[in-house]
């Protein structure tokens, strides 16, 4: 088994990687590769009988994926989903549907949601964002379109100066705020304390995914990516194969 993820071979780095590689070695030979030295290795590795597991891999690896297939080894993807490949990857619509019941448990109705922009190297993004708008629609939420904010983030900081100025000074913030872009999650909400807003106080903070510096906020609810989890599903389809 070739476990290929965002793994340094220099520092030995990435926790997730190292702990799902530990499990399958338990039971089989398991060799780490970062995911983007996985190609240069591709004589020993395409062949029946080998199996290659993709840790969050980038549509840039997907023309390796389609040669691996031609060349008959078994493949599954964690945390995305390409072509027919096998994956294992977190439900969008059951994730955000809860995170939206929350809200509107709360009594939110004015709800701004934050997400990139769409990227063919990350489909993840398109998922959620429809998984938002069909929910939306389906429990009566109001998707104003000037509390839509569909950013690159390639300027991070003049995009949180931007999402800043029209969540918090506009004199009208919304019931919620809703981002299915982690690394806003916590600027966002120092920016927000710094001008003396407060969730759960203010307005109700959700966000798509975990950023550990918020645990114990009030009025923060993350929608936890259960990544242990997948890597046991990971390791059962390895011992079906």
């Amino acid at each position: 088994v070739y476990l290929a993820g965002n793994y340094d071979l220099r520092t030995h780095t990435d926790t997730e990687t190292g702990i799902l590689a530990s499990k399958i070695q338990q039971h089989l030979p398991c060799y780490l590769f970062n995911i983007n030295d996985i190609k240069t290795s591709l004589g020993k590795i395409a062949r029946p009988g080998n199996a290659v597991i993709w840790l969050r891999p980038s549509y840039e690896q997907l023309m390796v994926m389609k040669y691996l297939a031609s060349a008959g080894a078994s493949q599954l993807l964690i945390g995305r989903t390409y072509a027919d490949l096998d994956y294992v990857t977190t439900d969008a619509y059951d994730g955000i549907r809860k995170g939206l019941r929350w809200l509107v448990g709360r009594g939110c109705r004015r709800i701004a949601f934050i997400t990139p922009e769409n990227n063919p190297d990350s489909p993840f993004i398109a998922e959620r964002q429809t998984a938002f708008y069909e929910l939306a629609l389906e429990m009566g939420i109001k998707a104003e379109m000037e509390l839509v904010f569909k950013r690159g983030f390639k300027d991070f900081k003049a995009d949180m100066d931007y999402l800043s100025e029209r969540l918090f000074k506009s004199g009208r913030i919304p019931d919620a705020i809703f981002s299915t872009f982690i690394p806003v999650a916590y600027p966002l909400m120092t920016i927000a304390d710094s001008r003396g807003l407060h969730p759960g106080k203010d307005f109700i903070f959700l966000t798509f995914d975990y950023e550990p510096r918020l645990d114990g906020w009030k009025g923060v609810g993350m929608l936890k990516q259960m990544w242990d989890e997948m890597g046991d599903k990971a390791l059962e389809w390895v011992l079906r194969k």
